[in-house]
């Protein structure tokens, strides 16, 4: 992190190359963004011990795991066996694991919390506490994941 006490009210910048990739040794500080080149303002961010968010883990076997690489299919979270959140996923996998699965959910559905493979066959979504105490308060929740079939 910068100590921006001694640098009176200048910003951090980082430039990007032409692949949207940070360029190394590019850190700067200034008021204002440079004129030439393509940069980003660089915000103070704890990375050595990142905020805590509390999460609910709900795990699914996958069904249906497709053998073209197309997973045309989505999940649905039940508070007491009840419906309460759905949505599909249609994708091209890069291949047929469950890592293609959780990578695939992740880049669609990160806002709910974080998809992980919990086992060849089973993923978990660790839930936002917050959305879980929506979804189902006081209840039990699960989750069923399928990709087609």
């Amino acid at each position: 992190m910068f100590n921006n006490n001694q640098r009176k009210g200048l910003k951090a910048w980082v430039r990007f190359d032409g692949n949207n990739n940070a360029v190394a040794g590019s850190l700067i500080f200034q008021k204002n963004k440079p004129k030439v080149g393509t940069w980003r303002e660089y915000t103070d961010v704890n990375l050595c011990c990142p905020e805590y968010v509390p999460y609910t883990l709900i795990t699914s076997v996958v069904g249906g795991i497709p053998p073209d690489l197309l997973c045309m299919g989505g999940f649905t979270i039940y508070c007491n066996n009840i419906g309460r959140f759905s949505a599909g996923l249609s994708t091209y996998l890069g291949d047929v694991t469950i890592e293609a699965i959780v990578n695939a959910l992740n880049l669609e559905f990160s806002f709910l919390g974080n998809w992980i493979a919990v086992s060849s066959s089973e993923v978990g979504l660790q839930l936002k506490q917050s959305i879980a105490d929506e979804l189902c308060p006081g209840g039990v929740l699960t989750i069923e994941v399928n990709c087609g079939g």
